[in-house]
């Protein structure tokens, strides 16, 4: 048994019923993608979250920033009507019922 012989020459010699056995192995092994095909496909699928990477981080981005700035507009609105003294605390205009 030498490194230059095959799995069907091997299973050849192993007797009936591993011929079938390794043919099948043999089929399975050619069957399987290759170290290249799985680069590719691995190149492939980065490349499509890239994509998705750089066409969502933008809209996300665009996002926070809107909701900061008007995050910053209320707040402000807000400083500015209660330094005029429009600050809407408590009740106005309601009569209050004194019960004993």
């Amino acid at each position: 048994m030498g490194y230059t012989e095959s799995i069907k020459d091997q299973a050849a010699r192993a007797g009936r019923g591993a011929t079938q056995q390794a043919a099948q192995v043999y089929t399975f092994a050619l069957t399987q993608p290759s170290w290249v095909v799985r680069v590719v496909f691995t190149i492939a699928v980065l490349m499509i979250l890239a994509v998705v990477f750089f066409l969502v981080l933008p809209v996300i981005l665009v996002i926070a920033l809107a909701f900061l700035l008007l995050a910053l507009l209320s707040h402000l609105w807000a400083t500015l009507r209660h330094a005029l003294g429009m600050d809407r605390k408590g009740r106005r205009n309601v009569r209050v019922i004194s019960r004993p």
